[in-house]
């Protein structure tokens, strides 16, 4: 009889045991997963600033290089999206983050492109990294918005000089995704 008290006594300390380890890691993941999507966040804004960095260097050169000059660049949007608005001649990346990259509500500079942090809640934000060129940006010789979206493989674009926009006196670089 002492025996079958003995068995049930070990089973009852093995599921306690199993429920405080479970515990134990439970705790510790709710406080690690916010500063690990937090340190991802911040590697996908870094490769995000290189790569818009990288396009706006082949903008500038296709600008520089004369009608019908061209480049192709490739971007991989891993989280966010990219808006190109050739109303406002402007290329943003936007990401909502739990990384603070900068100071929210002051715009800062990396090269060329501009940075701004929003605050949007507790350990919540808006990223926003963007460039306004001089140039008359079109889409696929539109002049409409372009929103791409985030994906697993890298997005071509084709950038073209078209020559000077008789009307505004700059350049024509169209863009095709």
């Amino acid at each position: 009889m002492k025996r079958r008290g003995k068995s049930g006594q070990v089973w009852i300390e093995t599921v306690i045991y199993t429920l405080i380890g479970l515990t134990v890691m439970g705790l510790l993941l709710a406080f690690a997963k916010p500063k690990i999507d937090a340190m991802k966040d911040r590697s996908i804004i870094e490769q995000t600033i290189s790569s818009l960095t990288e396009l706006n260097t082949n903008l500038n050169e296709v600008q520089l290089g004369g009608p019908e000059n061209s480049r192709q660049a490739w971007i991989k949007i891993s989280k966010g999206v990219v808006i190109i608005d050739p109303a406002l001649n402007k290329i943003t990346w936007k990401l909502d983050s739990s990384y603070k990259y900068s100071q929210p509500g002051y715009v800062v500079s990396s090269g060329e492109l501009k940075i701004n942090t929003t605050e949007k809640g507790s350990n919540s934000y808006s990223i926003e990294i963007f460039k306004t060129y001089s140039a008359n940006l079109t889409i696929n010789n539109a002049s409409f918005k372009k929103e791409i979206a985030q994906s697993p493989s890298p997005y071509s674009f084709i950038i073209k000089n078209r020559g000077i926009d008789l009307s505004t006196g700059n350049i024509k670089i169209d863009i095709t995704v």
